[in-house]
């Protein structure tokens, strides 16, 4: 709203000033040249020279008149101007009160469009201005008002937590548990487990545990779990666990890289692996390694996927900026093994001979596969004998927007500890050795 002459405060006052000025002008300077030119008239008279001041006599009385007339030709200016008698209500009506009056409502127009927009720019605005409010207890009314909207901005920014998934009426629920941080609802199908998981900070409950020494020995998944609750002190703590990367062994897999480094046997495959925010290994200078992609949640609770776009040069300066790129993305683990059949909630079309993925999308095998459905909600399909076309599919339909594969075949594993219970209850496989597993707690 655009205030006239009469609403603004900062005008009113300037209109004050004058309409004193005016008054001094109408009143004080038309007496002024009276009293002068009646001074000089008895002289005169006294005097008898009449006949020689008579004329500068009636052009001070013709001023005193014109100065006393002022206000009316302004009046008549400002209506031939359109004002409407705006001005002269203006000139008559002003008083303390009425700026006091002015500056009121200007503080109450700022402070109400700040209600209305919650915008830290409104809000700033009319903190701003609340210096010109003298009345403590209307001053203090308005703050009140403005505390509510910065209250309301700051819980703008404040990252929206969203409803966990549940399974649908119908389905078969094997394992179920809600805490405050994490909620797990794993279903059973005909041929796959479902398994929904609701976490209130992705980024610091998905954790991963390495066999120790690394490098050396594989563990299957339970006792791999079983180290973490002990060593981080989970054992009243709610967990679902399952494998994690695809990892090298001599022979099999990505036999002639461990053929060349026999360090990358039993260990993630790819050149760079980190857990729990550390960096395991960086192998960038071994160009001819195969990188395959990498996987992992970044501080925004993203699930990002890096593909190594120079997997088949040998520039070891390339392979360096390419690691530390997925070191500077923050992300906590690698979980690392073919391309992702899911990316900006749209299932991807890479081929056999790209995807480092064995078999095709409708080969029926052991599947682990997890998905990102927003900040909050993940998926894992797990299965002795999917296929992967079954699980995009079902992903799709849960609106999921990254969906990676983890190992499979063998090594699927699908593991549960209620936080009543330091058991951890296989649900499906868990009998191969690996050389890390994943796990996700309160």
């Amino acid at each position: 709203m655009i205030l006239n002459i009469c609403d603004a405060p900062e005008t009113l006052g300037v209109l004050r000033i004058i309409q004193i000025v005016i008054t001094i002008i109408k009143v004080v300077v038309p007496i002024l040249l009276i009293v002068s030119a009646m001074i000089e008239l008895v002289r005169a008279v006294t005097n008898s020279e009449l006949n020689k001041i008579s004329k500068p006599i009636v052009n001070k009385i013709i001023a005193a008149v014109l100065i006393f007339l002022i206000p009316t030709f302004v009046k008549i200016i400002a209506n031939i101007a359109g004002n409407n008698g705006e001005y002269e209500n203006c000139l008559g009506n002003i008083t303390v009160e009425t700026i006091k009056s002015a500056y009121n409502n200007r503080a109450e127009e700022l402070v109400s469009k700040a209600e209305e927009t919650n915008s830290i720019t409104d809000y700033n605005n009319a903190m701003a201005y609340l210096i010109n409010i003298k009345d403590t207890n209307a001053k203090n009314k308005y703050l009140e008002r403005l505390k509510a909207v910065k209250d309301k901005i700051e819980e703008e920014k404040k990252p929206k937590v969203a409803e966990p998934i549940k399974p649908e009426s119908g389905e078969n629920i094997v394992k179920q548990e809600e805490t405050e941080t994490l909620k797990v609802y794993i279903t059973k199908n005909n041929s796959y487990y479902l398994t929904r998981v609701w976490m209130q900070d992705p980024y610091n409950q998905i954790n991963k545990q390495d066999a120790n020494p690394y490098g050396k020995i594989l563990i299957k998944p339970s006792e791999l779990v079983k180290t973490a609750i002990k060593e981080n002190n989970l054992s009243g703590k709610l967990i679902v666990a399952m494998n994690a990367s695809g990892f090298y062994l001599k022979d099999t897999y990505d036999a002639s890289s461990v053929s060349r480094y026999p360090a990358f046997n039993k260990t993630s495959v790819g050149t760079i692996v980190i857990t729990n925010g550390k960096v395991v290994r960086n192998a960038y200078k071994k160009g001819d390694v195969i990188t395959w992609f990498i996987t992992g949640i970044n501080p925004q609770n993203q699930m990002v996927v890096f593909e190594d776009t120079k997997i088949s040069k040998t520039n070891s300066e390339e392979k360096e900026k390419w690691s530390q790129e997925v070191i500077n993305s923050g992300i906590r683990n690698t979980f690392t093994f073919a391309a992702p059949v899911i990316l900006n909630g749209e299932k991807t079309n890479y081929t056999n001979s790209n995807s480092r993925m064995p078999g095709t999308n409708s080969s029926k095998k052991g599947l682990q596969m997890m998905c990102q459905v927003n900040d909050n909600n993940f998926v894992f399909y797990t299965s002795s004998s999917g296929t992967r076309n079954e699980a995009i599919k079902i992903f799709l339909n849960l609106g999921c927007k990254t969906a990676v594969n983890l190992d499979g075949g063998g090594s699927v594993a699908l593991l549960f500890k209620p936080s009543s219970s330091s058991n951890i209850e296989t649900i499906l496989g868990n009998s191969r050795s690996l050389p890390e597993a994943m796990y996700i707690t309160e």
